[in-house]
Formats: C-alpha cells, structure tokens, sequence
C-alpha cells in the first residue's frame, strides 16, 4: 500500500481523525474481527454470492471510522470493490438514489486510485480479457462475454441493459457512448437525452427511490460477474444521516421502514456478494434495535452470543465492549504510529531515538488513561503521539518547546 506517513500523521496530529489510507498500518485492538470478518464473509459468503449488512457502534471517538476503513483496505487488499461514504445530514439516507450516486462516484478497483464507475467497468472488462492466454484470443473472449450479460439476473433490468451498453461501447472504442453510459449508472436516470441514447425512458420522480435500492444491489452483482471477489461498501457518520429522521416523528416510520427493506434486500440478494457497513453512535442503535420492525433482526441471538463473543454473523460490532486494559491499548496504538513512522522515514528523524519515542508513547497511555476513561481517550492518544512525532520530524527534537526555540524569528 503506497500511503504519504508524513501527510497522514500530519492529518492524526490536527483532528485526531482517521487517515483515508493507512489504517491497517497502526490499527490495534480488533484483529480478531477482521480475521473474523475475514473468514466468514470475504472467504466464505462472498465465494457462495452471499450479501449481508453490519452495524459498527461506538460512542465518539472510539475509533468508527478507523475501523471501517482498516475494513475497506483488507477487502481491497482481497480482491475487492469498494466505495466509502460519509452518511451526514447533509446527506439524506431516504434519498436512496442520491446515496446511491455518491456511492458510484466513490467506487475503488483494487490496485487503482481513481474512483468512479468508469474505472470500475474499464477494470472489469480488463479482468475478463486477461483470461485469455494471449492478445489474440482476448478480443473473442470478451467479444463473447458480453452478450451473457442479457442472461444475467440482476435486480434491475434497467442497469442491466444499460450495462451491456457500456461494454459493448468500450469494446469498440467508443469513448463517447461509454462515457454517457457511465454517467447513466452512475445516477443520472433522469436525464431525457441519456435515458434515450439507451432506448430507456426517463425514470419519473416515484420511480427514483426504488430505482437507487436496486442499483446499488445490481452494482454488487456485476461486480461479482467480473469476476472480483465482492464489493464492501461503508457508510461513514450515518449517525448523522439516520438520527435526524428517526427522532422527528413524521419521518422516524419512513426510516425505520428504509433500513428493515434494506437489511431484507441485501440478505435477499442472489450472487450480490455485497457486504454493507454502516457507522453509528450507541443512541442510534437503542432506537435502531427497539423498534419492533427491526429488533428481531438486528438483536443478537442470545446473551453471550455476539460479535465480540465469537459470532461473526451477529449484526452488530460493538467497538465499546470488551476492551482490552486501556492503558495497554493505548501503549500498543501508540507504539504502532512510531513504528510505521520509523519504518518508513527513520533517516529523516535526526538521530532521534525509536526507544525514546516508544518510552515517551508509554507515559502518554497512563496519563490519557487518568484525563479521559472514556473511549474518546483512543482519539486523544493518537493527536498527542502524532503531535510528538510531527514534532520530531521537523525539529530534531520531540518536547513542542524545541520548535518554539528553533521556529521564533528573532526580533
């Protein structure tokens, strides 16, 4: 994984927020889970077509958005399609086909650092002609993949035809078509001039909602056709984007009613192999959990019986139970910044020395421990470190009042 350690640790010291690339070079505390993760769906579920849904649930700053993403580089790293989206009010959750866009513009082919549909679709056809044992057979063999599209049984017809299109204008160096059918799957079904370069018609405002659902399901499936191992999609911040319609009470039914048919057409899916992440805070959960349309499926099966426990199928990830000591959590979170630090710029460090870094990591996790028990201490541990390790980088010394001497210009 090509990451900026600089820019990312800069980014840790400022905000104390996770970096969009990286987290799986410090993350702590939840190897199990992945591994678990790992096995049950990437490996397993995702080879049988299987799709599911998953709820992380933390307070602030117990590491959601870490952890989330430390999830979409392991499946990236396994042969997977992935998307990651902030959910915020900003962001309606029942304006499913404007999530839905901003999804198609978020997606990530493994190996590659542009986003969106195009990408997706070129790596795609690419995937299919490398099947071929040589140039020559590549253009037959995807000459004849593509007419199996119209066989396949993807959960909306429309992008289904419309998908063949794509390829079909890409197979022929149609740039122009392709990129107009790009922008079609990619959400502008509203759009007269699109809807009939395709011999489709304009999706009216009664069809949009249904029409975002079933996309974002089609999406999964053709990814699956390509083939690529699956596609993880994580929804970051959907506290935000679920809380404000689930407390006023003209909208809570409308919501509730969104994630039940949600989590009912995701498991439903045949050969999606989609697995969909969402982030949310413990009070989201409460009203997620206790509303009757949505209790049985979300519940764990019994006491002792969920994530945490062992059960990888459990709905719920719980990132504020069963916490290893803090202080020792925070030493190892700690000790893992330095080492991605020193590992990747230990010439730049000025002789600083690793085991002093790591000595002053140990007395920082027992003091965060004291300031803040809560599991925001995880956040504030990672500012502080980064804090210390920017600060080493670019003065030589580790304490802040080096670069004070070193920085103020003289009068």
């Amino acid at each position: 994984m090509d990451v900026d350690v600089i820019g990312m640790l800069d980014r840790i010291a400022e905000n104390g927020t996770a970096p969009v690339r990286g987290c799986s070079l410090f993350g702590v505390g939840y190897d199990a889970a992945f591994g678990a993760i790992r096995r049950t769906y990437f490996e397993r579920a995702f080879a049988r077509g299987r799709s599911t849904e998953k709820y992380v649930v933390g307070a602030y700053g117990s590491g959601k958005t870490h952890f989330l993403r430390q999830l979409v580089e392991i499946a990236q790293t396994l042969g997977c399609v992935t998307a990651e989206v902030a959910l915020t009010k900003d962001l309606d959750y029942t304006q499913t086909l404007i999530v839905y866009q901003q999804v198609a513009n978020s997606l990530r082919v493994p190996g590659k650092d542009r986003e969106g549909m195009d990408e997706l679709l070129r790596a795609m056809l690419d995937r299919v002609g490398t099947q071929a044992p040589s140039d020559d057979l590549r253009k037959a063999l995807v000459s004849r993949w593509i007419p199996t599209i119209e066989s396949w049984n993807l959960k909306s017809k429309r992008f289904q035809r419309v998908l063949r299109h794509a390829f079909e204008a890409l197979d022929d160096g149609n740039e122009q078509r392709f990129e107009k059918a790009c922008r079609w799957l990619s959400g502008e079904v509203k759009d007269r001039t699109l809807a009939k370069e395709f011999g489709e018609q304009p999706l009216t405002k009664d069809e949009l909602s249904l029409h975002g659902r079933e996309a974002l399901l089609s999406l999964g499936q053709a990814v699956k056709k390509a083939p690529f191992r699956g596609t993880v999609i994580g929804f970051d911040e959907a506290e935000q984007g679920l809380s404000e319609g689930i407390r006023q009470a003209r909208r809570r039914e409308r919501v509730l009613s969104m994630l039940q048919s949600s989590i009912n057409a995701t498991t439903d899916l045949e050969g999606g192999a989609t697995l969909i992440v969402y982030a949310i805070t413990p009070d989201v959960w409460e009203e997620m959990s206790a509303a009757p349309m949505l209790q049985q499926r979300v519940s764990d099966p019994g006491p002792g019986q969920g994530f945490l426990d062992g059960n990888p199928r459990a709905v719920k990830i719980p990132l504020d139970e069963n916490r290893e000591d803090p202080v020792s959590e925070l030493k190892r979170m700690g000790a893992a910044l330095v080492d991605v630090l020193y590992r990747s710029h230990a010439a730049d460090m000025k002789g600083l020395d690793q085991g002093d870094a790591l000595s002053r990591v140990a007395e920082m996790a027992e003091q965060v421990a004291v300031d803040e028990p809560s599991v925001s201490s995880r956040r504030i541990m990672m500012k502080r470190v980064a804090t210390m390790l920017m600060n080493g980088y670019e003065t030589g010394a580790f304490d802040m009042t080096a670069r004070v001497s070193s920085e103020t210009e003289p009068e």
